[in-house]
């Protein structure tokens, strides 16, 4: 009886340890699909990555994320120094997604780009901060129908999220940025120069301010007409040193009523829109607060609510018609 206990207990516990799940770092031991289960393509062992792992894509290795998987992990680095690729499998679908709760880390000469991205816009959302290396090439624009909706989420009031880089990446390029937090004070902040190709709602400040503090944010879009800022519950700030480069019209949802996301900028840099062979149009219906910097406007400037302005300069292209 005592040694059938014996054999049982031992039973019970190899039961258990095997069924536990332990939260670590996983590591690439070759390339593949994300959602691949075979051993060492990409996953040491076949085992997918769980959401209490820390996940590295090793250098020489190249990860693509497949189908309509949703993925849920602890943070992100891509890259070992050298190299390592996170990019799109044609399966993609719109409805893949990943979900980081930490950081994402693209180490020096890393990449996270489109791959073989079909005409859809899977989502990426970051918990915790975004920093991108030396020679590394983040690209998720390609236009209004092809490219990541990239969403800053932290669902913890009062913290920052931050955007950075180490060194000078290769290219540093969103689709479309969405900015969802608890309150419309919690910030994702921006210390370097980035650029946003995803066309109308290229920025869609759902909750939550984006400071650039630093650097140029930068709109490219060549097929855009807007640059919609989302709703009430937002605000873009551009203060310190930081600029903003807007090539086509920041308005509003309807695509005439103004920016709904308030605009402040208390800036050393400029905040201009269009450019001296286009015109555009700076319109809002939230509040507009210009303290310093240079406003230069390529088109029409509308103040559709309440405006304070309380420094700066403010140059209304001749060329294009004064808006009231």
């Amino acid at each position: 009886m005592k040694n059938l206990k014996l054999f049982l207990c031992l039973c019970l516990m190899v039961f258990l340890t095997s069924s536990m799940v332990f939260a670590g770092t996983v590591t690439t031991t070759g390339s593949g699909n994300w959602n691949s289960t075979t051993p060492d393509a990409p996953w040491p062992g076949g085992n997918l990555p769980t959401s209490s792992d820390d996940v590295i894509i090793a250098d020489g290795h190249t990860v693509s994320l497949d189908g309509a998987n949703l993925w849920t992990i602890t943070s992100l680095t891509i890259g070992q120094g050298n190299s390592g690729v996170l990019n799109y499998a044609a399966s993609a679908t719109a409805a893949n997604s990943l979900t980081i709760t930490g950081n994402l880390t693209l180490s020096a000469g890393a990449q996270f780009v489109l791959g073989s991205l079909p005409s859809v816009q899977p989502n990426v959302y970051l918990g915790g901060n975004l920093d991108v290396g030396n020679a590394a090439t983040f690209d998720h624009g390609s236009g209004s129908s092809k490219g990541v909706i990239f969403n800053f989420n932290n669902s913890t009031g009062g913290v920052d999220q931050t955007i950075t880089q180490t060194g000078t990446p290769t290219t540093y390029q969103f689709n479309k940025i969405v900015v969802n937090r608890p309150n419309i004070t919690d910030r994702v902040v921006c210390n370097c120069s980035i650029k946003m190709k995803g066309g109308n709602a290229s920025m869609a400040l759902t909750k939550g301010t984006f400071e650039q503090i630093a650097g140029t944010l930068e709109q490219t879009s060549t097929t855009a007409t807007n640059m919609n800022l989302g709703t009430a519950n937002g605000v873009l700030k551009i203060t310190g040193s930081g600029n903003l480069l807007c090539t086509s019209s920041i308005v509003g949802a309807g695509g005439s009523n103004g920016s709904d996301a308030a605009i402040v900028i208390n800036t050393t840099g400029t905040f201009t829109t269009g450019n001296l062979n286009s015109q555009a149009r700076l319109q809002n219906s939230n509040t507009l607060d210009i303290i310093a910097g240079t406003v230069n406007v390529y088109g029409r400037f509308t103040i559709s609510a309440a405006a304070t302005i309380s420094g700066g300069s403010i140059n209304v292209d001749p060329q294009g018609p004064l808006g009231s």
